[in-house]
């Protein structure tokens, strides 16, 4: 299993781009952009959809709340005998 360095994590969540990330195709350019649409902000361009889909998937509400969770779960870990 790999170390995560979650406050490190934390941190760069924090500092992101809050909100519901989505791919946009962007037809003339053969490529994807990662786009946050109530500010409009573009995150990012990628040549393959699937690298698009997955960075969409991972915004920063949904990493916070992911380690938001894994804090929950080492909280019990440590409090079982």
């Amino acid at each position: 299993m790999i170390e995560i360095d979650t406050a490190r994590l934390r941190g760069l969540a924090e500092k992101a781009t809050p909100g519901e990330w989505i791919t946009v195709k962007d037809e003339k350019a053969n490529q994807w952009r990662v786009t946050e649409p109530k500010r409009r902000g573009l995150i990012g361009i990628y040549h393959t959809e699937p690298d698009a889909a997955y960075l969409a998937a991972l915004s920063p509400d949904v990493v916070l709340a992911l380690l938001d969770r894994s804090d929950r779960l080492a909280e019990i870990e440590r409090l079982m005998p």
